[in-house]
């Protein structure tokens, strides 16, 4: 009686393993997939944010030297013996649109964007004729490089 008990304790520890075995694996295999899935979904969206960034920072760089472009066109028109007011008249509506897509790219509760869109409200939605000073193209140069910069630090660590 006792050896028939061992053989049957035997094939009851048997049918266990030969069902917890599998279990176990398929348990594991579902945990191993969801982990490589979610990774999988951050690795995308970091790559996806990242390219963002990158898109964000090549069109700031475009729209502030296209609009500091305009500002020295406007000087050369102005200074002219005889000024074209129709190219003056286009490039006045240039940086006015420039102006309008640097407040919608520029975030409004940073300072140094703050300060970015205040030197660029002051040619193209301030005094008219006005253009800026050798100091406030240095100065939104400079904060630019430094929003740019910031940026592009962002890019690098993935943030």
């Amino acid at each position: 009686m006792h050896t028939v008990s061992i053989e049957v304790l035997t094939l009851i520890v048997a049918g266990i393993a030969a069902i917890a075995g599998p279990l176990a694996t398929w348990v594991v295999g579902q945990r191993t997939h969801q982990a490589t899935l979610e990774a999988t979904r951050q690795q995308v969206r970091a790559a996806v944010v990242s390219t963002n960034r990158q898109k964000w920072i090549d069109a700031l760089r475009d729209e502030i030297a296209e609009f500091l472009a305009q500002d020295d066109l406007l000087k050369t028109t102005l200074n002219d013996a005889e000024p074209d007011h129709g190219a003056k008249r286009a490039s006045s509506s240039r940086m006015v649109r420039l102006f309008h897509q640097l407040q919608l790219r520029l975030n409004p509760d940073e300072a140094d964007h703050q300060r970015i869109l205040a030197l660029a409200d002051t040619h193209a939605g301030g005094t008219p004729g006005r253009n800026l000073s050798r100091e406030e193209i240095e100065e939104l140069t400079n904060l630019s490089q430094a929003v740019l910069k910031r940026e592009w630090e962002r890019v690098k660590s993935g943030d």
